[in-house]
């Protein structure tokens, strides 16, 4: 057995003090000075370290006399933050600011706590982009902005070697990692249950046509992450000209013609996607309803571009049947199936209101019936909506109606 880790506890000190909100902007406690911030953390039981954020308790003026205060109380310095968030110049950002003389002041800030941290023994330097999120989508160049996060991080990273520099990251639920993967690994090992399908989302998501090129690229670097999962997993991820609600609505142009160019751009990405597919991981394309996508919404239309594409490089693609889309999009979805046999790979089940498959007016048994012709055993999910109050009687019971349906043929 190795060493057991020997935890330690640090506080940042604000966490001790007074307390604001947008109600009670003045607080609803009374201020404490630095010093006492510090006392009050050397009376909490197991705390031995602390953290500091720049101008709140520590600046360059008075460095030499907090240092002083924490040297006297026996704790130990941790890490100081450089304030980014508090100071009305960074209310739209710092390291990601506009402004590039806003940018130089944040960096020249994280140098000045860099100094003070290693004045003061510490190691760390932590940076909370805590005005430099994506709090209001769609209003910015968000990859211009992380490429100016990245540029000053790089330049403070150079500045001095002895002092690392750690960040704050807040993402969405759930949180992708190495454990999730592992997961998934082993899931068919202990419960009997396959991954078939698995796909990353997030702002980027359905937007690998985007005009703006480097929007493109990051979200294509988003599906490629996709595809290394899904060939680890043996699964099956998917692609779609775009996936987004439509504004303005498409009421009155049911024959969209996607421009050639925009055929021979679509086709290029999806080989260099399906390029990457191995180990049973397969890319599919999805064709998405009129309100979610301008082009490729009949399965008809998305088999003319793997048509159009290198065999060599579409061997390990195909097309996913997603029946609720189709209910919108085709005349006869069950005769889409037998026109696409031989590209079907996999298919969603969701009825034409998106609920379980016998709550709308899709015709299921046609349905079922081309798809036994066409000879398909893969998978099909369910990608339906679920009554909240009784989930599990109804997965229950949307198994008996498919196994009657299949049954009836």
């Amino acid at each position: 057995m190795g060493t057991p880790i020997k935890r330690k506890h640090s506080v940042e000190i604000s966490a001790l003090g007074q307390f604001t909100d947008r109600y009670m902007g003045c607080g609803y406690n009374r201020d404490y000075s630095v010093k006492e911030l510090i006392d009050r953390a050397k009376s909490v039981k197991k705390i031995s370290g602390i953290e500091l954020c720049g101008t709140w308790h520590i600046t360059e003026a008075t460095a030499n006399q907090v240092k002083t205060w924490i040297d006297d109380s026996g704790l130990e310095f941790v890490s100081v933050l450089p304030d980014y968030f508090a100071q009305r110049k960074y209310g739209h950002g710092a390291l990601s600011s506009s402004d590039p003389q806003i940018r130089r002041d944040a960096v020249r800030d994280t140098k000045i706590m860099m100094d003070i941290c290693a004045d003061f023994g510490g190691k760390i330097v932590t940076v909370w982009n805590g005005q430099d999120g994506y709090d209001y989508p769609f209003t910015t160049n968000y990859i211009e902005r992380r490429g100016w996060i990245t540029e000053c991080i790089k330049e403070c990273a150079k500045y001095r070697s002895d002092i690392k520099l750690s960040m704050t990251v807040f993402v969405d639920e759930p949180d992708w990692n190495d454990g999730m993967l592992e997961e998934l690994l082993k899931l068919e090992e202990r419960t009997g249950v396959r991954c078939c399908e698995f796909a990353f989302t997030g702002p980027l998501y359905g937007h690998l046509m985007d005009r703006n090129e480097n929007v493109s690229r990051a979200a294509i670097e988003l599906y490629k992450r996709s595809v290394a999962i899904a060939n680890q997993l043996g699964a099956v991820t998917e692609m779609e000209y775009e996936y987004r609600p439509q504004d303005p609505l498409p009421l009155f142009d049911p024959y969209p013609v996607m421009p050639e160019e925009e055929v021979t751009r679509f086709v290029g990405i999806a080989e260099e996607l399906g390029g990457l597919c191995r180990d049973g991981g397969r890319m599919l394309i999805e064709a998405c309803n009129r309100y979610e996508t301008h082009y490729l919404t009949t399965l008809g239309a998305c088999r003319d571009m793997l048509e159009k594409a290198d065999p060599a490089k579409t061997k390990n693609m195909g097309l996913i049947a997603d029946f609720f889309h189709l209910a919108i999009e085709e005349a006869d979805p069950a005769k889409s199936v037998l026109d696409c046999a031989t590209w079907i790979r996999h298919v969603h089940l969701g009825d034409s209101n998106r609920l379980a498959p016998g709550k709308g007016h899709t015709d299921w048994k046609s349905i079922f019936r081309s798809l036994k012709e066409i000879g398909y055993d893969g998978y099909m999910v369910l990608e339906c909506g679920l009554d909240p109050s009784r989930r599990v009687e109804e997965l229950g019971e949307i198994r008996e109606y498919l196994v009657r349906l299949e049954a009836s043929l």
